[in-house]
């Protein structure tokens, strides 16, 4: 039924670890380094700054030994902000995409929101992380975000990655040699994967083996702007109902809102009457979110030390300035996700929402100690029906040990909010 929902197959004997905050770009720069022909990678953001220096310098080595660097990345910002980076990037060899989704007003806020690495078709990072020094230097506990990314060391997860990757760039650039040879490479390795039984139906028969149904055993959504193919948010929602005790779920960003017509809205996981009903068959639910003061992220913990820097300067107007603009901040941008939080958890007493302390940015979504997603799609609108998005799911021992053990220290770390 998810194969039928998604348009995706289930793999197995998938090697998967979590990667949190820094961890994920150590892995990177070590992924970068074992690259001998070829190393993908999709980005919302990629800053030229201090950490990402490292990334750069790394790639310049691969490239001068011949392997082939290419990097999609979100388009409005990378002709904006991030214009000069970009040609940095182009200018050291990398071929560079920007990705451009819209294409009209309407459709301004569609972003290409995936993050994904692929190093020679054999091991790929996926999750929230861009790269940035308030990522790649977090520990989860100082001024940069809390992330999460997840290292698959092999599996056919891989191979639908990359499969992917081959499909963006053809569609939105072209078809060179080696693209088409990787495509024609990549069938091959599904059809064999088929044969092989760790792709597909033959999959299916390790689900009724206590031994082998935890282990290793994922898809890969890659949904298209507007969420059309592999759409993510429909997947969740099956998860969601089909959940029996608890569902942990977290995201920066959060708006739910009520289901007005039931055909042509379905109950998508951004709708709170499905949300409700899961609490009121008695699933515990878990929202780990920004509250007002977390929300700023690193900007607000940037605009609180100017303060402090001008009161050890003995600069009272300029203190208060800072101050002031900082708090602005985090009302702006945290108020409407407390808003939402906050009236999410009154909704029931099965329903808990928790206010991570400083600003969060993972995605992961954590049900019945079975099933584990990590990606980038956020529980918004934009992700559910705008963005460019991927996440990995995964059933899998040891993979559900270590999100417990991470996602145990991220309520621990977070404040509940009050009924």
């Amino acid at each position: 039924h998810l194969d039928e929902i998604s348009g995706t197959s289930l793999t197995a004997e998938n090697q998967v670890d979590i990667l949190p905050n820094h961890d994920a770009y150590l892995q990177k720069l070590d992924l970068i380094k074992r690259a001998k022909k070829r190393l993908w990678v999709t980005s919302m953001v990629f800053q030229c700054d201090a950490s990402s220096s490292g990334l750069l310098n790394a790639l310049a080595e691969r490239i001068a030994a011949g392997v082939d660097v290419r990097m999609i990345i979100e388009g409005l910002y990378s002709d904006t902000v991030y214009k000069k980076c970009r040609d940095t990037m182009r200018g050291m060899g990398i071929d560079v995409l920007p990705m451009l989704e819209s294409t009209t007003i309407k459709n301004l806020t569609h972003i290409t929101h995936n993050k994904f690495w692929i190093r020679d078709g054999e091991e790929a990072i996926i999750g929230g992380q861009n790269i940035l020094d308030d990522e790649n230097l977090s520990t989860g506990f100082n001024e940069g975000y809390r992330d999460t990314d997840a290292w698959i060391h092999s599996g056919p997860t891989v191979t639908d990655l990359e499969g992917k990757f081959a499909e963006i760039w053809t569609r939105h650039r072209y078809t060179d040699p080696l693209i088409a040879e990787v495509i024609r490479e990549n069938r091959v390795r599904v059809a064999a994967e088929l044969d092989r039984g760790v792709r597909g139906p033959g999959v299916f028969t390790r689900l009724s083996d206590p031994a082998r149904r935890s282990q290793g055993i994922c898809r890969v959504l890659s949904q298209d702007p507007g969420g059309r193919a592999e759409s993510i948010e429909p997947f969740l929602a099956e998860l969601v109902d089909h959940t029996s005790e608890l569902a942990i779920l977290t995201s920066p960003h959060v708006r739910f809102k009520p289901q007005k017509d039931p055909v042509k809205e379905p109950a998508g996981i951004i709708y709170q009457g499905l949300i409700d009903a899961a609490a009121n068959r008695g699933v515990r639910i878990d929202l780990i979110t920004n509250g007002v003061d977390g929300a700023g992220g690193a900007a607000t913990s940037k605009y609180r030390n100017l303060a402090l820097d001008a009161r050890s300067s003995g600069k009272p107007t300029l203190e208060a300035f800072w101050r002031d603009f900082a708090e602005s901040i985090t009302q702006a941008l945290g108020k409407g996700g407390f808003g939402e939080s906050e009236t999410f958890a009154r909704k029931s007493d099965n329903i808990h929402a928790w206010n991570y302390f400083r600003f969060t940015h993972q995605k992961v979504h954590y049900f019945d100690r079975r099933m584990i997603g990590i990606g980038s799609f956020n529980l918004d609108g934009h992700s559910a029906h705008g963005n460019r998005e991927t996440e990995l799911f995964c059933m899998d021992d040891k993979l559900i040990r270590q999100a417990e053990q991470m996602l145990t220290r991220d309520l621990a770390n977070s404040t509940p909010i009050r009924k």
